[in-house]
């Protein structure tokens, strides 16, 4: 989710800075530069978007690196949602440090209910973002052609719907796949909240009936943390948040429900994943992709996925290489700005990239 629990510790790795000319380069603490070659390898993962063989994973920074420090209504990470809640609504006896599972979780069952807090974060990232431009990083996934012999999947753990407005501007058809983790009071319990992407009505569904080849050549967005989404009643809380949403989040996981057979097989048939702005402190996220490494075919060796993040603390950094994943410490709006580029140099060279088979 969009304030869910990323934070920012200082950083392991050089971050890498952009030169006058725009192209990026190695920079160390004092920002003249360092003997580290740690440069993203900006052509393997746009080829490897270009051809439909990456998964892409948003984190919270997702939706707002590279959106202006004094814009109204920008969104945060986990720690500065938190912040806000302290802020504004008063009375919390803990520390200002606190993760937002625990402060979302205080004023649940101690102070106001699970209605306000609901409220509160759907006007937050619901209600103040309709007329916002989508950022930076949504919009250069929304460019992306999906292929015509399969989706082009797109996992967040973000509750706003910027990605779905980005792909609404660039005229493109797409279905959205919410988990839902409690079921929602008064209505038919189902797992799955799916947009049709032609009606455009959320219906409830089983994980077993979810087919992602029914989606072949659009962009399908699974929000795995819950989240909102227009056509869907303003009534209907999704969201994972509290510390007791996290524990029947993870009692699903235990089961092996979570994610879907079908969004499972997909990851794993693509083998590769780019996390943008996603922080391994979240630990169930940990938990999932232990699972599929499970469920990863015996004799298959692991591809290197990969993950940019802003000043990640060395213990972050190790879960991170035991889990085959190339960590960028960098900013996500310098990332995606460079590989837009190369992206569209790939577009204009009409490698063919998005023919099936390919």
């Amino acid at each position: 989710m969009t304030g869910g629990p990323d934070g920012h510790i200082p950083t392991a790795l050089p971050r890498v800075a952009m030169s006058s000319a725009g192209a990026a380069r190695p920079a160390g603490r004092d920002g003249q530069g360092s003997n580290s070659e740690v440069q993203p390898a900006y052509g393997l993962i746009a080829r490897s978007l270009a051809e439909g063989q990456v998964v892409p994973f948003l984190g919270a920074a997702a939706s707002y690196a590279g959106v202006p420090e004094g814009r109204p209504h920008r969104l945060t990470d986990g720690p500065g949602l938190a912040a806000r809640l302290i802020n504004e609504w008063d009375g919390y006896p803990g520390m200002s440090g606190d993760p937002l599972t625990q402060v979302a979780q205080f004023y649940e069952e101690c102070v106001a209910g699970r209605r306000d807090v609901f409220r509160y974060l759907r006007q937050m990232f619901f209600e103040h973002q309709f007329d916002q431009a989508p950022p930076p990083t949504v919009e250069f996934l929304a460019e992306i052609d999906p292929p015509v012999d399969r989706p082009f999947l797109v996992m967040t753990t973000n509750y706003d719907c910027h990605l779905e407005r980005a792909l609404e501007l660039a005229g493109r058809s797409y279905a959205v796949v919410i988990q839902v983790t409690t079921p929602v009071a008064g209505r038919p319990s189902y797992p799955l909240l799916v947009r049709d992407p032609v009606s455009r009505d959320f219906k409830g569904m089983r994980s077993q009936d979810l087919r992602l080849t029914d989606y072949r050549g659009l962009t399908v967005v699974y929000k795995l943390h819950g989240g909102f989404g227009e056509g869907l009643d303003d009534d209907v809380d999704t969201l994972v948040v509290t510390e007791s949403d996290y524990v029947r989040f993870l009692a699903k996981l235990s089961t092996g429900t979570l994610p879907p057979n079908a969004i499972a097989t997909h990851i794993l048939h693509e083998r590769r994943m780019l996390f943008l702005g996603y922080s391994l402190a979240d630990w169930n996220m940990r938990v999932i992709l232990h699972q599929l490494n499970q469920r990863r075919p015996s004799g298959r060796s692991p591809e290197k996925s990969w993950g940019v993040r802003k000043s990640v603390p060395p213990l972050e950094k190790v879960f991170w290489e035991k889990r085959d994943v190339v960590l960028y410490d960098m900013d996500l709006a310098d990332f995606v700005t460079n590989l837009h580029a190369k992206f569209s140099d790939l577009r204009l060279g009409g490698n063919g990239a998005n023919e099936p088979g390919e």
